[in-house]
């Protein structure tokens, strides 16, 4: 598995630097990933209204087994059912 993320501020770049370290896996930038399309991937993007940023493109590139969205937003469940949706 290899971790695939997007940072627009450097806060998910950390984390997803973390993870890969903690759980010894390899790391990449979305925009740099050179990975196969069968490639399993952990995904980790910013959260933007409700959304984690760079999911579709991930989704469509690889095979994407888990996703992490970085950011806040408000409690509740609303919030998980429009991004487990996505």
């Amino acid at each position: 598995m290899v971790i695939v993320y997007q940072s627009n501020t450097g806060f998910t770049k950390q984390y997803a630097e973390m993870l890969a370290k903690a759980e010894k896996l390899k790391l990449d930038e979305l925009d740099e990933a050179e990975l196969s399309n069968d490639t399993e991937v952990f995904y980790m993007g910013p959260l933007m209204a409700g959304h984690i940023t760079g999911i579709e493109k991930a989704v469509k590139q690889f095979r994407v087994v888990g996703a992490c969205g970085v950011g806040m937003s408000p409690p509740g469940r609303d919030i998980l059912n429009t991004l487990s949706k996505a």
